[in-house]
């Protein structure tokens, strides 16, 4: 069985019942539980380099796993798990990074799985559009109430909020940039930021969970893949647990009785990977 590390940083601006709760359920069912260890206040992609920094300092794992102390995930979120790890995806070449969905905790709650149209150096990235993701959540629910596992799909980037990385994946993109630094925030590139002045969505920075996820990608050439279960999903908390019913209402219009997408909107489909459930 794959071992896994779980890496949860508070941040100044959450609260932090969730992670309280993680910290009980590890004490309770693995102890004697997890260890923090404190980092200085101050910088969040500090924290990450200095959290995975430690990690890697130890043998004892084989995927590491980004959740965020505001995220409230399902009962079955273990399963998911060992479920994706099994999969052909994660033992191939291209594998070894797979994000989960949670929205925005603002409206209009935009699901933070991002797609790319062209380089995304010069184009940028986008959150997936409602004429993708409504049909994808769609058979996601449907399958979950028939306890079938979903699809993966191929994205850009997602969020650190949950993000599941094979330990190869670290340690080459690290031997490759010549530091154990890999999280790094940076500035777009200087087509880009001209491109999105004109459009009118000033730019200033790439994330660093995209900025990942964009760098796997280029420099060891793996695929980050979306997973659309709903067990690999999460309530963002904030003033109110945000999650795919509050995405659908700023989304979708009601019409002759049903949600619907609004006129000019047609379904589309997207390629997919499956990931049975292991067998025996």
């Amino acid at each position: 069985m794959r071992r896994l590390a779980i890496a949860i940083i508070k941040e100044r601006n959450v609260d932090s019942d969730v992670l309280i709760q993680w910290m009980a359920v590890l004490r309770r069912g693995f102890p004697p539980g997890p260890d923090p260890f404190t980092v200085p206040p101050g910088y969040i992609v500090n924290a990450r380099n200095g959290v995975t920094e430690l990690a890697l300092q130890n043998r004892d794992w084989d995927d590491f796993l980004w959740v965020d102390s505001d995220m409230l995930f399902a009962p079955d979120f273990g399963q998911r798990i060992m479920e994706l790890t099994a999969s052909r995806y994660w033992q191939s070449p291209k594998g070894g990074v797979i994000v989960g969905c949670y929205y925005d905790r603002r409206p209009p709650f935009e699901n933070q799985l991002f797609t790319a149209k062209g380089d995304p150096d010069t184009e940028g990235i986008f959150f997936l559009q409602a004429d993708v993701w409504m049909p994808l959540l769609a058979e996601a629910e449907q399958r979950y109430l028939r306890k079938q596992p979903a699809d993966l799909i191929p994205v850009a980037g997602g969020g650190t909020g949950i993000m599941l990385i094979r330990r190869d994946v670290i340690e080459r993109l690290a031997a490759k940039k010549g530091t154990p630094r890999i999280y790094e925030a940076k500035r777009p590139s200087e087509a880009m930021r001209q491109k999105f002045d004109r459009e009118g969505k000033p730019i200033t920075m790439w994330t660093e969970d995209i900025n990942f996820c964009l760098e796997v990608n280029r420099l060891l050439g793996v695929q980050v893949m979306g997973d659309t279960d709903l067990r690999f999903s999460a309530g963002h908390m904030g003033s109110d647990r945000v999650g795919h019913e509050h995405w659908k209402a700023a989304h979708m219009v009601f019409h002759d009785g049903k949600l619907e997408l609004p006129a000019g909107f047609e379904l589309r489909t997207i390629e997919r990977v499956s990931t049975p459930a292991p067998t025996g």
